[in-house]
C-alpha cells in the first residue's frame, strides 16, 4: 500500500507554471529541451540518494561515476555521468537530448548532501544511512506529487470553501493508499460542514477497494448524510458481488426494508454484475428493480424509483427499455430530463434518428406542460440533444420557442457543448456571450467547467502534461484542485 508524503510545498512549487525566472540560457525560456530538474529535489555519490521528489543512483565508472536520476513529476529516468572536483561531485544528466549540469556535495559523515542544478538547490539523503545497504527505495509517484500540489493550493482557499476543496483531495489521497493521511485531513473539516460526509464516503470507498470491509463500515457509520449512507450501502452490495459472493450481495439488496432503497441496492448489484461482464444476471436484477419500482404505492416515491431505473437503463446502453419505462411517467420536467438523458445516450450510440425522434416528441410535449414556468427549462433540455446532433438549424428553432433569458439559454448551450466535448464551440459561445452581454453571472462558472472538462479529457487520453497545463490555468482554486485530483486519479488508474 502506497503512502503519500505531505511535503507538497517544494514539489507543488516545482510543478507550478509560475516558477522563478531562470537565466537566459535556461531551456524553459526557449523551445529547446527543458531541464526537468530546474526546480526539483535530488540525491548522491556511490549508492542511492533521494528526496521525496527525486532519486539519484551512482556507481563507480573508471575515474568517475555513472548512474541515473529518477524524477517523480515526469515519471522518467535520466542518465548521469560525474567526476569529483575538489570537495564535491560535478556531473551532467541528459534530458531531451540536451546536457544539464549539476553538483552534489556530501556532508562529513556521508549521510546526506547538497544537490544543485540550474534554478534549484536542495538536500538528498542516502538510502539506508551512511554505512547501510544502498538499496533503491521507490520515491513518491507522479500521481502523489500532483496531489501534493493540490494540497498546497487548498491552503490558500477561503475558510468557507475548505470542506469542498479538501473533499476531493481526501478521496484521492485514500484511493492512492494513504488512509491515515486522509483521516488526518478529514479531521480538519468541521463536523457541520456538508462536505465532511462526502469526504468520509471517499475514504470508506477507498477502504472497500483495498479490501478493508470492516474499516470501510466503521468509517461509513460516521456519516451524517442519510442519502450518502444509503448510497454506500449499495457499494457494499457491489463489493460482495465483485469479490465473488453474489449470494450475499443480492441477499443484502433484497432485505432492504424500504422499497425505494431496495431498488437502489438492486441497481447497484446490477452494475456490479455488468462490471463482471455477466450481462444476463445484470439484466435480470435490473428487471427485478423495475418491478419493485412500479409496485411502490406512493406516487412521488414510485416516480423517483422509476427515474433511477430509467437512468440505469440509459447508462447501460439499453435506450429502448429506458424509453419504454420513461413513457410510463407523467408529463413533467422530470420526464423531460429523463428523455434528454436517453436522447443523448442515443447520440453517443450513433442512433441519430432515434435521438432526433425523442427531441421532436419532446417539443410536442413541452407545449402541454401544466406549468408554463417549466417550459423554458424543458426547451433547454431538448437543445442539449440537438447540440449532440450538431443540428444548428434545429437549435435556432428551439431558441425561438424557449421564452427564457439569453443567459439561461446560452448557459445551457455551453454546458451541453462541454458535455459532448465540443470545446471550441463552448469557448466561442462563451466569448460571444461576454462580448454581447448575455452572461451576467454564469461566465466564470462556464469557464471553470470548460477548463475542468478539457483537463479531464486530456488526462483520459493520456496527455498528462497538457492536462496539468490546463488545470494550472484555472483561476478558481477549488476547480483547479478538483482538476488536479482528477489527473492524479487517471494516473493511478493506469497502474
Amino acid at each position: 500500500m502506497k503512502h503519500i508524503s505531505l511535503i507538497a510545498i517544494a514539489t507543488a512549487y516545482c510543478l507550478s507554471p509560475v516558477a522563478p525566472a531562470l537565466a537566459q540560457d535556461n531551456p524553459f525560456a526557449t523551445n529547446a529541451p527543458a531541464n526537468p530538474f530546474a526546480t526539483a529535489k535530488t540525491d548522491r555519490y556511490i549508492g542511492v540518494f533521494q528526496s521525496d521528489a527525486v532519486r539519484l543512483t551512482l556507481a563507480k565508472a573508471g575515474a568517475g561515476f555513472s548512474g541515473e536520476l529518477y524524477y517523480v513529476a515526469t515519471d522518467a529516468t535520466y542518465p548521469v555521468t560525474a567526476t569529483i572536483e575538489g570537495e564535491k561531485l560535478s556531473g551532467v544528466f541528459v534530458a531531451g537530448g540536451a546536457n544539464f549540469k549539476f553538483t552534489f556535495a556530501l556532508n562529513a559523515d556521508g549521510t546526506s548532501g547538497a544537490f544543485e542544478t540550474e534554478g534549484y538547490s536542495g538536500t538528498l539523503a542516502r538510502a539506508g544511512g551512511a554505512s547501510g545497504p544502498t538499496k533503491s527505495i521507490k520515491p513518491v509517484g507522479k500521481a502523489e506529487a500532483i496531489l501534493n500540489e493540490a494540497l498546497e493550493i487548498s491552503k490558500t482557499v477561503a475558510p468557507d470553501k475548505k470542506g469542498q476543496v479538501l473533499n476531493s483531495i481526501i478521496g484521492m489521497m485514500a484511493a492512492l493508499g494513504d488512509i491515515d493521511g486522509a483521516r488526518a485531513l478529514l479531521n480538519t473539516i468541521p463536523g457541520g460542514d456538508t462536505y465532511r460526509s462526502f469526504a468520509i464516503q471517499g475514504i470508506a470507498t477507498a477502504q472497500l477497494q483495498q479490501g478493508d470491509l470492516d474499516g470501510a463500515m466503521t468509517m461509513a457509520n460516521t456519516m451524517t448524510n442519510p442519502a450518502l449512507r444509503k448510497r454506500f450501502d449499495g457499494q457494499i452490495v457491489s463489493y460482495h458481488i465483485t469479490n465473488g459472493d453474489a449470494a450475499k450481495g443480492l441477499s443484502m439488496a433484497r432485505s432492504t426494508a424500504d422499497p425505494s432503497n431496495r431498488v437502489a441496492s438492486l441497481l447497484a448489484a446490477a452494475g456490479a454484475f455488468r462490471g463482471l461482464e455477466d450481462e444476463a444476471q445484470a439484466r435480470a436484477v435490473t428487471e427485478e428493480a423495475k418491478a419493485i419500482a412500479l409496485s411502490i404505492s406512493d406516487e412521488t416515491a414510485r416516480n423517483s424509483a422509476i427515474f433511477s431505473v430509467v437512468f440505469h437503463y440509459a447508462f447501460a446502453g439499453d435506450t429502448s427499455s429506458a424509453l419504454d419505462l420513461a413513457n410510463t411517467l407523467p408529463r413533467d420536467i422530470m420526464k423531460m430530463m429523463l428523455l434528454t438523458t436517453i436522447g443523448k445516450a442515443k447520440v453517443r450510440a450513433g442512433d441519430q434518428a432515434g435521438a432526433r425522434a425523442i427531441a421532436e416528441d419532446m417539443l410536442k410535449d413541452i407545449k402541454k406542460l401544466k406549468s408554463k414556468f417549466a417550459r423554458p427549462g424543458a426547451y433547454t433540455q431538448v437543445a442539449g440533444i440537438y447540440v449532440g446532433l450538431e443540428d444548428d438549424a434545429a437549435l435556432v428553432k428551439v431558441r425561438k420557442l424557449h421564452g427564457g433569458t439569453f443567459e439561461a439559454w446560452y448557459t445551457a448551450l455551453a454546458f451541453a457543448q462541454i458535455e459532448f466535448k465540443q470545446f471550441e464551440n463552448a469557448r466561442s459561445n462563451l466569448r460571444q456571450g461576454k462580448l454581447l452581454g448575455w452572461f451576467k453571472t454564469n461566465a466564470a462558472i462556464i469557464q471553470q467547467s470548460l477548463d475542468f472538462a478539457i483537463a479531464n479529457d486530456q488526462a483520459t487520453r493520456g496527455d498528462i502534461d497538457g492536462a496539468l497545463a490546463t488545470a494550472r490555468s484555472i483561476a478558481d482554486p477549488v476547480t483547479r484542485v478538483s482538476a488536479l485530483t482528477v489527473i492524479a486519479g487517471n494516473l493511478n488508474a493506469e497502474k
